[in-house]
């Protein structure tokens, strides 16, 4: 049985596109586009939605000056959209001690969550706790991959900066009352002209930094702007999660079978 997670969200592509660069201040510039905040979240969301896509990326781990603490995964993420509803399949390839291991999402377009983990076998109910889990071992949690952040209902701007050349809007997201999350702010650099986040920094329930995601390197696929390399570096600590994108498809029709339990426990058996 698949359980519902009652939060405002939705499952949309795991990478959010950032750039490593320390952003530096910078005035507003003067042919800046007057947006909103929720005008830059709607081209953001609307930039990410397409029939289908599937995505081939290496998710690693590690700690600097410990090679031994490095851990690697091969992950295949692929959704479908059917009207408002989508479906969003996050499932290991490798290492083979890992393999098939799986995270299913599902929103009607209700933006409220459900869904189903598989391990070793057994498929398990996407509950409000398991949303807090980790994310195939890494420092991102599983809430952080779903990105309900875009649709939470208090958008605020909070000023421009520039990131590696890219004049970016500021815009402070903060979750409503009956929101199940762990954050309590959600910080977006948004790059309007690409309409692509460029830095995201996630706040905690009393009010700390937890973690900033950034990325070395953006591409262009068609009209829409991808992240390829996506750095998760959590506030005081040493490690640092990479998810670095191989291969990209976008506007796909995948049949819905793809994202049956069936087809998952099936892995290994058929071409992916």
């Amino acid at each position: 049985m698949i359980g519902k997670v009652s939060r405002v969200s939705a499952a949309v592509l795991l990478a959010v596109a950032l750039l490593a660069a320390e952003p530096r201040s910078t005035t507003p510039q003067s042919g800046a586009l007057a947006l909103t905040a929720d005008q830059v979240v709607a081209r953001v969301i609307a930039a990410r939605r397409t029939t289908g896509f599937r995505v081939r990326a290496k998710l690693i781990r590690s700690t600097p000056g410990s090679d031994a603490a490095k851990d690697t995964r091969q992950l295949l993420i692929k959704g479908r959209r059917e009207g408002e509803a989508t479906k969003t399949l996050y499932q290991v390839l490798w290492p083979a001690r890992f393999a098939g291991e799986a995270i299913l999402v599902e929103d009607s377009g209700d933006h409220h969550v459900k869904g189903y983990l598989y391990q070793k076998g057994t498929a398990t109910p996407l509950t409000n706790q398991a949303m807090e889990s980790e994310f195939f071992g890494s420092d991102l949690r599983i809430e952080d991959v779903i990105e309900d952040f875009w649709y939470w209902p208090s958008r605020k701007s909070a000023g421009e900066e520039t990131i590696n050349k890219r004049h970016c809007m500021i815009v402070e997201l903060r979750p409503g009352p009956d929101t199940v999350t762990e954050y309590s702010m959600v910080k977006a650099w948004v790059a309007p002209d690409i309409s692509l986040g460029m830095k995201i920094q996630f706040y905690g329930r009393d009010g700390k930094l937890i973690k900033t995601a950034t990325t070395d390197r953006v591409v262009k696929e068609g009209k829409t702007w991808l992240a390829a390399t996506l750095k998760i570096q959590p506030s005081g600590s040493r490690s640092q999660t990479v998810l670095e994108g191989t291969k990209s498809e976008r506007d796909l029709q995948l049949p819905a079978t793809d994202f049956t339990v069936d087809a998952i426990k099936s892995f290994g058996k058929q071409p992916r």
